[in-house]
């Protein structure tokens, strides 16, 4: 064999162990790169006005957070192992992701067995706590030591139609307690003897209209009878 094709051959072998070593190096991590400990690739999570993102930093040792915003025309989805996220990246897109954490092997070249794919984003957005469109005002009961704006003073008893919030905001009507619901008047702070003993055993609690079970009317009345 000739000088010359030896160093060839010598060559090509060389090259060929170089593109080996390669191939067995790369995506291969000595412990799962997606969930393992120190935290993986699905830690690098943050929330932005109440949704939550899963983002690449992690996978470019950028921290744990996100560097980018779904404000700058990067979100997608992207379904990992069955579960779906709003995944944000300024690098790397939902496919080229999808593509290294289905390819993430041990250092013997053995799968994690990890499955992912681009998906729709599930864009859950944190729900706003409900606010109540009952009545504005509500029939209060005045008690020892409550004024008018005057400073003169108002028999306990007396019924105060009074904002939801005044009785506990405002000096004047400080401690009027909500008014009683008798049915076929209403709303009343008038009660008769009997009436009172009733509303004294009673346990049950009524919106303006002598209804329950709506959100948008308070039951703050209590039912006589």
């Amino acid at each position: 064999m000739s000088v010359r094709r030896m160093v060839v051959l010598a060559l090509v072998s060389v090259a060929s162990l170089a593109v080996g070593a390669a191939v067995a190096t790369a995506g291969s991590f000595p412990t799962d790169p997606v969930t393992n400990v120190p935290p993986g690739w699905l830690s690098s999570t943050c929330v932005v006005n109440g949704v939550e993102y899963l983002s690449d930093d992690a996978f470019e040792n950028e921290g744990f957070g996100c560097d980018e915003t779904p404000d700058n025309g990067s979100l997608t989805g992207i379904c990992i192992d069955g579960v779906a996220y709003n995944y944000i990246s300024d690098d790397f897109d939902n496919v080229q992701f999808s593509f290294e954490i289905n390819n993430a092997t041990d250092l013997h070249g053995k799968s994690y067995g990890h499955t992912a794919a681009p998906c729709v984003p599930p864009i859950q957005r944190a729900a706003a706590a409900p606010v109540p469109q009952g009545p504005d005002r509500y029939i209060f009961c005045a008690v020892a030591g409550n004024t008018d704006l005057n400073g003169n003073p108002i028999a306990p008893g007396t019924s105060l139609n009074l904002p939801a919030d005044q009785a506990a905001s405002d000096p004047h009507y400080k401690g009027a307690t909500p008014g009683f619901f008798v049915r076929g008047e209403g709303a009343t702070c008038s009660l008769s003897p009997a009436q009172a003993a009733l509303a004294a055993a009673s346990t049950t609690y009524v919106n303006h209209t002598g209804g329950s079970g709506d959100y948008n009317q308070p039951e703050i009345y209590t039912l006589v009878g």
